[in-house]
């Protein structure tokens, strides 16, 4: 379902690009060379320094008056990069819009950007960008990994399927991009294929929550549902207090006809997101199983007002407002012995 786990996009990371020379702005602040240096080693783009150390250490370099050409362009992309793991969408964009002003064949930029504006809900203008990457450079898992992502959130299970393959085929060993193409099987209803790649996601990395949680999804919609709740508690132990994981084991427990346990569930996983479509629609339809036809159709009032197509996503997994009606045993008949007129 829509509400499973998905992965976010993925940060490029710091790769040669030709040198593109620019003449630098008049008027730039000019810093002392002592801080330069420190700035030059907190300024890396990776995970190695807190991203609001190295905001202000490359703003350091872009502000020393001592940046130009290419290494002005990729201390642009860098604090682009640390905009990117703070949340700052919009500033992350700019500066990367910089760095391709300087270079605009910066492939790492334009997979940089596009991963931006996914975030901020722009999937079109995202997927731009990472055409335009792939076009510079085939051989960029991430570029091809994210166009894949992209394509999931629009609902493009095959060609997602297709990028995720060639990602994968670049990079084998990316659970990430294995777990998103469970995700891309699993919505086209293939629940053995989306198994196979959650498992190996999980060889990959035994820890990953995410792969667990969209495991359980999976094996509770081909109905093996002991396994399906293992994995939903898996997930829960690896991060408590998720509420994708508590979806997902509320629904296990409706496919299961456990309504009131599943209420439970849902009822957690709503207290810390109550705007998740899927639970409410799982609560609500749980809630007219227990015959509470007011408190259900509430639910799923709610839940249609977050998305419309939420009725259909459960209808698809056989769960729905009214319950179909089992058909009426038929009488058997013997054979008469009529008389003859």
């Amino acid at each position: 379902m829509r509400s499973q786990m998905r992965i976010a996009p993925m940060i490029a990371p710091m790769s040669a690009i030709v040198l593109v020379i620019l003449a630098v702005l008049p008027g730039a602040r000019q810093a002392t060379a002592e801080s330069v240096k420190e700035a030059k080693q907190s300024c890396t783009g990776n995970p190695d320094i807190g991203w609001n150390t190295q905001i202000k250490s490359c703003t350091t370099l872009i502000q020393s008056g001592g940046e130009s050409g290419q290494n002005l362009a990729v201390s642009y992309y860098k604090r682009g990069i640390a905009y990117f793991n703070t949340g700052d969408f919009d500033r992350s964009i700019a500066d990367n819009d910089q760095a391709l002003r300087i270079n605009p064949k910066y492939e790492d930029a334009l997979v940089n950007r596009g991963a931006s504006y996914a975030r901020k809900g722009n999937v079109d203008r995202a997927m731009q960008d990472y055409d335009q990457a792939i076009r510079l450079d085939a051989r960029d898992p991430i570029a091809f990994y994210n166009r894949g992502k992209a394509r999931l959130d629009r609902d493009q299970n095959d060609l997602a399927i297709q990028d995720f393959n060639d990602s994968l085929k670049l990079n084998p060993n990316n659970a990430i991009a294995l777990n998103n193409r469970g995700v891309a099987f699993r919505n086209k209803g293939d629940y053995e294929r989306a198994m196979q790649d959650y498992d190996l996601a999980l060889k990959l990395d035994d820890k990953y929550n995410a792969a667990f949680n969209n495991r359980c999804w999976a094996r509770a919609l081909s109905g093996h549902f002991q396994n399906a709740l293992a994995d939903c508690d898996t997930s829960l132990r690896l991060k408590p207090n998720d509420a994708t994981a508590l979806d997902g084991k509320g629904f296990t427990l409706l496919k299961l006809g456990q309504a009131e346990r599943a209420i439970v569930e849902y009822n957690a996983a709503l207290q810390i997101n109550p705007k998740l479509a899927s639970a409410l629609y799982g609560r609500g339809i749980s809630k007219l199983r227990k015959g509470d036809r007011a408190g259900g159709s509430a639910d799923i009032a709610a839940a249609r007002n977050l998305s419309g197509i939420i009725a259909a996503e459960f209808g698809r997994y056989g769960i729905f407002e009214v319950e179909p009606k089992k058909p009426a045993p038929v009488e058997s008949k013997r054979p008469g012995h009529g008389r003859s007129q």
